[in-house]
């Protein structure tokens, strides 16, 4: 009779990781399509000026995003597993910290405003986007920590897709087929705000928040923000390989360049989306804890697993991508996105790449090698700016993407390098 009770309680857990693994993918599928689905739909209805304004906007605000959020979740997050008693100290001390972050860099940040990358205009809905966007961001995270992953998909759908949707739905409500494109922006801050309220409700849900025994602790933020310095140092260097070229484009030739390359570079990032999501965000917790465990023959099995799936889920991708771009730009209807249609094949090439790079980066994250990882970013973001400095004056988009794909091959190179003269124990 036990072991019949014990079959059932393993099948109901079975049962319901299965449920939540196919929610959250259910709800990842919807968000991730979203803005593929809005660059096709801004492309063909408004002007490349407004896609590449509205390009600049956007990783604007998700670069100011991780100087705010300083990747104090790779502190504070495992404080939460540790320390649940603290939860809900742990949790408003670290959006004490965001804030904080935000108010110091609120004048730094206006320099965008003065040098035209952004029109002045767009002033307040940016500061108001950026702070909603971090906070929101930092909630879904926590909910992460907390083991509430389909509510955190949930926080993370509103944020990321429930106004694209709204913004596509009222457009084609219209009788022209679009609607004036700044309401976007005030779409997108209202998405924003909800997800804040939705997540913020989750996480009181389950947290005594009545109490009053809430204190600041500056030696435990200090503590935080050097802790999470290395991380916060590797994401930035990455964003400037991803997104330098943007502002060096609009620099040299405008806002409607940037919106061409924006375009294709939307499409052929299809990939290294796919890639993260479907296969390294699965495999690669399980190659550090095997690791940890001292468990190689698993570790090894795990290792040829991902680099085969990354391999072939890459390859197939790419075809695919090869096989659809000419009838996405059928749908736009405009004779200038095929004139560009040569940066579409570079960029999906660099995406590839990079796609290849993540195999070395996540063996040696494995093996608590971050020096090495960062050392290897370092190196390739110097290579992509004097790439980018020299290539994109001269040669234009075709320029910004050939320096991408240098990049991206050097990042795997010296990744590979560093991988195989490590000695591990």
């Amino acid at each position: 009779m036990n072991n019949i009770w014990k079959k059932v309680r393993v099948n109901l857990r079975s049962y319901y990781k299965l449920r939540t693994g196919i929610s959250n993918l259910f709800l990842r599928s919807i968000s991730l399509s979203a803005k593929f689905i809005l660059t096709i739909y801004i492309a063909k209805y408004y002007s490349t000026v407004e896609l590449g304004m509205f390009n600049l906007f956007t990783i604007s605000i998700t670069i100011l995003m991780y100087f705010v959020g300083w990747d104090f979740y790779t502190y504070s997050n495992r404080e939460i597993l540790k320390n649940k008693d603290e939860n809900k100290n742990i949790i408003l001390n670290q959006l004490l910290f965001h804030t904080v972050i935000f108010i110091f860099l609120s004048p730094f940040i206006g320099i965008i405003f003065l040098i035209n990358i952004i029109p002045i205009k767009y002033i307040l809905i940016f500061y108001i986007l950026l702070y909603l966007e971090s906070i929101s961001q930092e909630i879904y995270r926590i909910l992460i920590a907390m083991s509430y992953s389909v509510k955190a998909n949930i926080v993370f759908l509103v944020r990321t897709a429930f106004w694209i949707y709204l913004f596509i739905f009222l457009g084609f409500s219209s009788s022209k087929g679009s609607i004036e494109f700044s309401a976007i922006y005030y779409l997108w801050g209202t998405s924003s705000f909800i997800s804040i309220v939705l997540g913020g409700y989750f996480i009181y849900k389950k947290m005594d928040f009545k109490s009053k025994d809430f204190t600041i602790k500056i030696n435990w933020i200090k503590k935080g923000a050097i802790v999470s310095f290395p991380f916060f140092l590797s994401t930035i260097l990455l964003k400037t390989i991803e997104f330098a070229d943007r502002y060096i484009i609009d620099f040299y030739f405008g806002k409607e360049f940037v919106g061409f390359y924006s375009f294709f570079f939307s499409i052929a990032n299809i990939t290294n989306i796919f890639v993260v999501t479907g296969v390294i965000s699965i495999i690669y917790p399980r190659l550090i804890v095997l690791y940890e465990n001292n468990n190689l023959n698993e570790f090894d099995f795990h290792i040829k697993k991902m680099i085969k799936q990354v391999i072939l889920v890459s390859f197939f991708l790419s075809i695919i991508l090869i096989i659809s771009i000419h009838p996405i730009l059928n749908i736009i209807g405009k004779r200038e996105f095929k004139d560009y249609v040569h940066v579409f094949y570079i960029l999906l090439g660099s995406s590839f790449l990079l796609n290849l790079s993540y195999i070395p980066h996540y063996i040696l994250y494995a093996y608590g090698l971050d020096k090495k990882i960062i050392k290897s970013v370092a190196i390739a973001v110097v290579i992509s700016l004097v790439l980018s400095l020299f290539l994109i004056p001269t040669y234009g988009l075709v320029g910004a993407a050939t320096s991408l794909l240098a990049t991206n091959f050097s990042i795997l190179l010296l990744k590979m390098l560093y991988l195989t003269k490590t000695k591990v124990k």
